[in-house]
């Protein structure tokens, strides 16, 4: 068994040598494909964190992410993450065991900066001129579990450099060593969360006709795709079946006054979820009713003035723009629900179920902004659930080993095939399913 085990990692060393020198074939032929894209890069950082983190605990190594900045380059995303991946698992090989490899990412003027810092016994000084270039080692002798080709650093930086950017070290002998990459930020904001380039929905419920017409007009003129209704029944009902970014509220309904159906809604929605503004005939009526108390936004008293209501809707909007969008994943697998969460945890909220009747009662008591589904399920096939979820306009992405039936494409924005998708490439298509608008979804 030793011999086996011996022989395979001889084999494994032998793949990453030839690997290696085929990209310095590459590279200096000038034959290295590169495909540049805007991307976000802390996506890409995690990723790279997570090829690792078996051989971290391998090592005895603990992995820290320090996020300074979320921001987007304009790179070849497998190159980028090639680098990635070799110098965090340089620093993991070269770190004391028991000690933490640290990875920041930061902003430098028009400038991020990935670096990896570890604690071990450092590059020497008369290495240091020749860290970058092919086959360099700093000790020929070095543990079999710290070699390599030779060729990973000197790889990196002709990759950084062909993507724009740079790459340097600093060392001190048995403390700190830190690599950093340097690449320019993409000139275009990649907004990451909800923006108003995306038509947000708004419902205002009042029983007045003439009100409710007026503010639908003013809305309209600021962007919002604007529901209606005139008690809270209807409210409700258009609440419950389709997506609403924010309730603009008149207190004094038939059946049912607005302050009852205010509450009746936190019980389901936080004030983040659904950013509620309250309009009243009473002077100082937010006093009266103790708007903190119920988790109103904001106020406005009748009769509308055309400037207070414009303040208000200048609210309402940062209020949107600061949500945190709420995704849902109904997956039966654990583990890649917590990794999909691990990488959008700074993107969003991310909720895992693993049956169909956990996800019903989720889409039920719960408002969402995207669904990740799964078509494979211990209680049934996932296509059950795209007739609720269609009814309530939110978009799907399907992330399966199994393909979705050409009939109910119309009803998701993006089919992915475990097989063959890269986790960079969900996040890619969640991050756009947030960000731009909807495809139509049509009920089944």
């Amino acid at each position: 068994m030793k011999l086996l085990q011996i022989g395979k990692q001889n084999s494994e060393r032998l793949i990453r040598l030839i690997n290696d020198i085929l990209d310095v074939e590459k590279i200096e032929s000038g034959k290295m494909e590169f495909k540049f894209e805007p991307l976000h890069l802390d996506l890409i950082v995690r990723e790279a964190m997570l090829a690792n983190e078996s051989f971290s605990k391998k090592f005895n190594i603990n992995l820290k992410l320090i996020q300074k900045t979320v921001t987007t380059v304009n790179v070849d995303r497998d190159r980028l993450l090639q680098v990635l991946v070799n110098l965090i698992s340089n620093g993991i090989k070269f770190s004391t065991p028991g000690k933490e490899v640290t990875i920041c990412v930061e902003k430098k003027e028009n400038n991020a900066i990935v670096s990896v810092s570890n604690h071990g016994a450092g590059v020497p000084e008369t290495f240091r001129p020749r860290i970058f270039e092919k086959f360099a080692q700093a000790n020929p002798t070095t543990s079999r579990s710290q070699s390599g080709t030779g060729l990973g650093l000197s790889i990196s930086k002709e990759i950084i450099e062909k993507l724009g950017g740079t790459i340097d070290f600093e060392s001190e002998i048995d403390k700190e060593t830190r690599f950093w990459i340097e690449l320019p930020i993409y000139d275009k904001s990649f907004v990451t969360k909800k923006s108003f380039e995306k038509i947000k929905s708004i419902l205002i419920c009042d029983n007045d006709k003439a009100a409710l017409n007026y503010l639908k007009t003013v809305l309209e003129e600021q962007d919002f795709n604007v529901m209606t209704a005139q008690t809270a029944t209807e409210a409700r009902n258009i609440i419950d079946e389709q997506h609403v970014d924010a309730l603009l509220l008149d207190l004094t309904l038939p059946n049912q006054d607005g302050i009852s159906l205010i509450k009746d809604l936190r019980k389901r929605f936080s004030i983040t979820d659904l950013p509620i503004t309250v309009i009243t005939v009473e002077p100082d009526g937010a006093k009266k009713m103790n708007g903190n108390a119920i988790s109103v936004l904001d106020w406005i008293e009748k009769p509308i003035e055309l400037g207070r209501l414009l303040a208000a809707i200048k609210l309402m909007k940062v209020q949107i723009e600061i949500k945190t969008p709420k995704i849902l994943h109904i997956e039966d697998d654990q583990d890649l629900i917590q990794i999909i969460a691990k990488l959008l945890q700074t993107e969003a909220s991310v909720l895992g179920v693993t049956t169909l009747a956990q996800a019903r009662e989720e889409l039920q008591s719960s408002h969402f902004d995207l669904v990740i589904l799964d078509l494979m399920l211990p209680d049934g096939s996932g296509i059950e659930m795209l007739p609720i979820i269609s009814k309530k306009q939110i978009p799907v992405i399907v992330f399966s080993a199994y393909d979705l039936p050409p009939d109910y494409n119309q009803f998701v924005v993006k089919t992915l095939l475990k097989s063959k998708a890269s986790p960079h490439e969900l996040l890619k298509n969640i991050i756009a399913s947030l960000t731009h608008n909807k495809m139509p979804i049509k009920e089944i």
